[in-house]
This record gives structure tokens, sequence and C-alpha cells, in this order.
């Protein structure tokens, strides 16, 4: 992960459906911490679009990463997690390539 890095997150609620939360950006990024900041609504605004979720256990907001590149995080320790999946955005090209 590094600063720029974009996410989609949700979480599941306490009736097993998973609810949007929205897109994240990475704002900062040091070897302990990092900060996300919402860029676009989901379904459900536990966070607002433009607030931020300073990421590490220092902020009580601890962080679990998987081989697959996704995390959750646990916001304020309880509740459930919110679950973050990168955004892999493809390139794809108006006209094919020319060949010589």
């Amino acid at each position: 992960m590094k600063k720029g890095d974009r996410f989609k997150c949700d979480y599941t609620n306490g009736g097993g459906k998973r609810i949007d939360e929205g897109e994240w950006i990475v704002k900062v990024k040091t070897d302990k911490t990092f900060v996300m900041e919402k860029i676009s609504d989901g379904d459900f605004e536990a966070y607002e679009t433009g607030e931020t979720l300073k990421v590490g256990s220092k902020h009580g907001n601890p962080a679990r990463f998987w081989d697959d590149g996704t995390f959750t995080v646990y916001p304020d320790q309880a509740g459930a997690p919110f679950y973050f999946e990168p955004i892999k955005e493809e390139i794809i090209n108006a006209e094919p390539d020319p060949l010589f």
C-alpha cells in the first residue's frame, strides 16, 4: 500500500448484510500508521465524504492485512470490521496500437 492507492470499503452488519461504505484513498502512509480519506459515499455513511480515518493501534483503529491485498480495520477496536479491497484500474485503449 502507498499514498494515493484507492480502496472500496464495506462491512457486514449484525444481520449478515454487506453494507457499501464507499471509496477511500490513502492520504498519508508511514511504517506504523496510515490515514485514509473517504472520497465517495456508499449505502451507509458511518463516515461522511471527506472524513479521515487514522489507522494503527496507537489511534485505536487497528488493521489486519491479508495476503490478497485486502485488509480489515476495526474502528475504535469494536463492532464489525470494515473490509477494504484495492480498486484496480484498467487501462483501456480507445484505438488499437498501429502495427509497424
